[in-house]
């Protein structure tokens, strides 16, 4: 059974959170670097096999290519495989 994934996920910074607490803050910083972090603009597309060869046991292999426009994130490409046992 082929299958294919596609995602994407989107997110801006919540900078008004630091309207609030002075540059000169010792804690500012920290805070900048956390609160930026949570920004996104990713993408994921992956494709798969799934076979059923026994009637609980599968084998299952995916290749998904991941790629971010998030400054430092590196773009990846990602294989898998597995097999599934159902008791």
């Amino acid at each position: 059974m082929p299958v294919l994934t596609v995602g994407n996920k989107s997110s801006d910074a919540k900078l008004a959170l630091l309207d609030g607490i002075p540059t000169q803050n010792p804690f500012y910083l920290p805070i900048l670097g956390a609160v930026s972090s949570q920004a996104a603009d990713e993408d994921y597309a992956g494709i798969g096999l799934r076979w059923d060869f026994m009637s609980n046991v599968a084998f299952k292999a995916d290749y998904t290519r991941y790629r971010s426009d998030i400054p430092g994130v590196a773009d990846s490409d990602l294989i898998s495989a597995g097999v599934v046992f159902t008791f």
